[in-house]
């Protein structure tokens, strides 16, 4: 009786979620923006060995790809109402557009034992360039199957920072 109440609930929330009811609102700061741009999270290029990857080059575009099909993926994925764009490359110059947030990352670390990155956020009014907000995250742990592969895990810790990213535009 107990798993099917819980069944049920779960596909009540996912109902609510599905038809855009669950979807926060952000706060008064942030409600004149329509756009955000996801700024480049770097994992550190130089980090190539010390996350099992035979050569630099393969890291580097494990790092495109967490970043591009990963955090920007996900942040459409929260975003929903909002233009979500991100950088291209670690270099990639931020628009200076009306309406829109700059979503800055600094000083990341990437734990490759708890799979967590902790770093600095600001938001970023992309037209004046001032700060409108500044956080430090973590994103939480996730257990792991041993069988799960390091992208799979980052990817969820890209997952998880997209949120942190969301949570703190509510707070």
């Amino acid at each position: 009786m107990k798993k099917l109440t819980v069944l049920a609930c779960l596909v009540a929330c996912a109902a609510i979620l599905a038809s855009g009811c669950g979807s926060a609102q952000v706060k008064a700061e942030f409600q004149k923006y329509k756009k955000i741009n996801v700024g480049w999270i770097d994992l550190g290029e130089q980090n190539w060995a010390r996350y099992g990857y035979p050569k630099k080059a393969e890291w580097v575009q494990e790092i495109k790809n967490q970043n591009v099909n990963g955090l920007q993926k996900y942040m459409r994925d929260y975003y929903t109402g909002w233009t979500v764009t991100g950088a291209s490359s670690k270099y990639a110059a931020a628009p200076r557009a009306a309406e829109t947030v700059l979503v800055r990352f600094n000083n990341a670390s990437l734990s490759g034992t708890t799979y967590t990155v902790k770093c600095g956020i600001e938001y970023v009014d992309a037209l004046s360039g001032k700060v409108i907000k500044r956080a430090t995250v973590e994103t939480e742990q996730i257990s792991y199957s041993p069988w799960w592969g390091f992208s799979v895990r980052v990817s969820n810790t890209m997952r998880s920072l997209a949120a942190q990213v969301l949570i703190n535009m509510q707070k």
